[in-house]
């Protein structure tokens, strides 16, 4: 994530703030969330939430969303997913 940011710093972009959108941490907490998602033959169970780890880079959150979009992680199964929205200063 540190080679993005500082390619991102560059020209042509000079951004001084970095912003990314992740699945929020209680979709990746909650037994029943997690079962959908991460169960057998599916994405693998992450030791950390996405959200957490944006956390400890520095990220702070600054909206979330409930429902922001629907998933399918198998058939028939429809899961809508929450987000976080996270910002970052990088200069």
């Amino acid at each position: 994530m540190s080679k993005i940011e500082t390619l991102a710093t560059q020209s042509p972009m000079n951004a001084r703030i970095m912003a990314l959108d992740t699945i929020a941490k209680e979709m990746q907490t909650v037994p029943a969330f997690r079962e959908v998602l991460y169960g057998e033959g599916r994405l693998p169970l992450p030791a950390i939430s996405n959200e957490d780890w944006y956390t400890g880079l520095g990220y702070n959150t600054f909206k979330k969303e409930k429902e922001a979009f629907v998933s399918e992680p198998k058939n028939g199964v429809r899961v809508p997913i929450d987000l976080v929205y996270m910002k970052k200063a990088i200069v």
